[in-house]
């Protein structure tokens, strides 16, 4: 490529880096977001506000995944799941919305869900339909995947009825903004298994056609959710940079979004996205790309620090985890790569990764399984008199191996 093509290229990318930056929140308007969030928690562990779009068990769903997202915990996370447990309708949604928020129970039934032309029915004895097949396969991909045939078959089922215009929709119904939205963030978490890319670049075209005159798509939560699709989808923060900063502005002094917990739970999902985006500086390297993600222990949701993470090309491709299970890696843009994730007391995990040159690549959650004769120790240090978690305390422990391990930045330990 001509100097003055990647000159031009390089310019662009850091107006786009420069306009996320400016539009991105900061880390206490997140911290108030999810402070708001938290004092809506009810007795019964529901998460809700009275005029909201959604259901207590859509919002309660939704603000267990914004504090996963930003690594924070509501004040009662058990009593929220044991309160997503009783609903009543076990439509595929919930089920699956259970599942994403850290509940592995109803996988049996959702794979009992899948139909013969490879999507996911509504219910028992349902025709396969978008919402239902989207929203499996974003509660399979956060389990670890553990349904690789289902999962080949609901993939199909998505290309297959995505329409002309790029969108999808349910029955003779108009292509709708959501579903599009849903069905695109789907098929991104199958990404580095099955070709699905040309699919996610027809259907962020048509999101961003279908934009209202004010940039965004209407009202808060709308905007949240289409937003949680698009920034992974896309390497130029410029096409979604007026509705991130229109959907900053909407936040409220107490935290909230128009004081509705759902929209409020999907704005901070939103923003953190690009917040990380903007976080994650382009590779240095003209060849280069950047693979980002965050590592947690199967069954436990724990984040596992100092995995090592490593794509094939060689040792200088390799990296550890944080505290919080997240990680950074460069790696050769251009070709299928392998990256593996290795972790004492943990079956090994493998992905295909393969990005153009400059880009930014987020795997999301990575799930590690524990071999059948490990075990893990984990918890947090604090201190006697204030509660306060301690950082950088030293832990002793003696037997038949001598460890010693230190806390990290929020009082976590591992062993």
């Amino acid at each position: 490529m001509p100097p003055t093509h990647t000159a031009s290229a390089l310019g662009a990318a850091l107006l786009a880096l420069c306009l996320l930056i400016i539009s991105a929140a900061s880390a206490a308007e997140l911290e108030a977001g999810f402070a708001w969030l938290s004092e809506q928690q009810a007795a019964n562990g529901s998460v809700r506000t009275e005029d909201t779009i959604a259901t207590s068990h859509q919002s309660t769903a939704e603000a267990l995944s914004a504090g996963w997202a930003l690594g924070l915990r509501l004040p009662d996370e058990t009593a929220a799941l044991v309160f997503l447990k009783s609903a009543a309708d076990r439509n595929t949604e919930y089920l699956a919305r259970r599942v994403i928020a850290g509940d592995s129970e109803p996988l049996p039934e959702l794979a009992g869900r899948a139909r013969r032309d490879g999507g996911i029915g509504d219910g028992p004895s349902h025709e396969s339909s978008v919402l239902a097949t989207a929203y499996t396969l974003v509660a399979w991909a956060s389990a670890g995947d553990p349904e690789p045939e289902l999962a080949s078959g609901a993939v199909g089922y998505l290309l297959a009825r995505q329409r002309a215009d790029g969108g999808w929709a349910d029955g003779p119904n108009q292509s709708s903004v959501y579903l599009t939205a849903l069905a695109s963030r789907a098929l991104q978490a199958y990404r580095f298994r099955f070709q699905v890319a040309a699919a996610v670049d027809v259907a962020g075209r048509f999101l961003e056609e279908h934009r209202k005159g004010d940039g965004t798509w209407g009202p808060d939560w709308e905007t949240a959710a289409t937003l949680v699709a698009l920034i992974p989808a896309t390497g130029d923060a410029e096409r979604y940079a007026d509705a991130l900063a229109r959907l900053r502005t909407a936040q409220q002094r107490n935290g909230s979004w128009g004081e509705d917990v759902f929209a409020t739970a999907l704005a901070l999902q939103a923003l953190h996205a690009a917040r990380r985006v903007a976080d994650s500086e382009p590779p240095p390297h003209p060849d280069s790309a950047r693979l980002s993600g965050r590592i947690l222990a199967d069954g436990m949701d724990m984040p596992l620090a100092d995995v090592l993470v490593q794509v094939e090309s060689g040792p200088d491709s390799a990296t550890r985890t944080d505290n919080l299970g997240r990680f950074t890696l460069e790696f050769p843009a251009g070709e299928d790569l392998q990256v593996s994730y290795l972790a004492e007391g943990f079956h090994a995990a493998t992905q295909t990764v393969r990005a153009d040159a400059g880009a930014v690549v987020d795997v999301g959650v990575v799930r590690l399984t524990p071999l059948p004769d490990q075990g893990r120790l984990i918890g947090v240090v604090t201190s006697s008199g204030s509660g306060q978690s301690l950082t950088g305390a030293e832990l002793q422990f003696s037997g038949a191996a001598e460890r010693v391990v230190t806390t990290g930045s929020d009082g976590r330990y591992e062993l």
